[in-house]
């Protein structure tokens, strides 16, 4: 298990395919993590069909991440990995 001081998957971080985090206010949640080929283009779609960009884009070890939720207000995190992941 790889692991730092907020983060840890199920294995190494290059071939992980779940992990635990802390969460900022200490509450216990699932959140879902979809790949996404073009993360502006999954945006965009996203508003289009009338859900909301939560937090935008930020840059991660994972490639870029962020936070959609759908017309009801369901949230899931969508990321686009580096174009050298596997």
């Amino acid at each position: 298990m790889a692991m730092d001081d907020d983060y840890a998957t199920n294995g190494p971080v290059d071939e992980a395919t779940s992990g635990m985090m802390r969460s900022e206010d200490g509450a216990s949640f699932w959140q879902i993590t979809v790949a996404v080929s073009d993360i502006a283009a999954a945006l965009d779609r996203t508003t289009e069909l009338g859900g909301q960009v939560v937090k935008a884009p930020v840059d991660s070890p994972w490639g870029p991440l962020a936070t959609i939720a759908d017309p009801r207000g369901a949230r899931l995190l969508v990321m686009q990995p580096p174009a050298n992941a596997s």
